[in-house]
């Protein structure tokens, strides 16, 4: 399994988007959280498990209907470029 690294700028996707959930709903916002955070696992394991990216050399996961993680796969990790929200203009 490769290891995982966050970019400054996902790490700030993150945070705005749970933030954004948990001014309605404190669990929710956990649990998307969660959701975010355990999606990139299998990309770990097998990093071109998920569709190329709209960005040349991007994968892409669907999170939820709503967002979308966009990650890099590197020589020994996988590095998270961004989380975003779907209705954002991407790329």
């Amino acid at each position: 399994m490769l290891n995982i690294e966050w970019t400054r700028v996902a790490r700030q996707d993150l945070g705005e988007i749970v933030g954004f959930i948990a001014n309605d709903n404190p669990l929710a916002a956990r649990k998307m959280k969660a959701l975010i955070m355990e999606a990139v696992i299998p990309a770990a394991r097998h990093p071109r498990i998920f569709r190329r990216g709209r960005v040349d050399g991007t994968h892409e996961i669907p999170l939820h209907p709503h967002y979308l993680l966009v990650y890099q796969v590197l020589e020994t990790h996988i590095r998270v470029l961004r989380v975003l929200h779907t209705r954002r203009q991407y790329p």
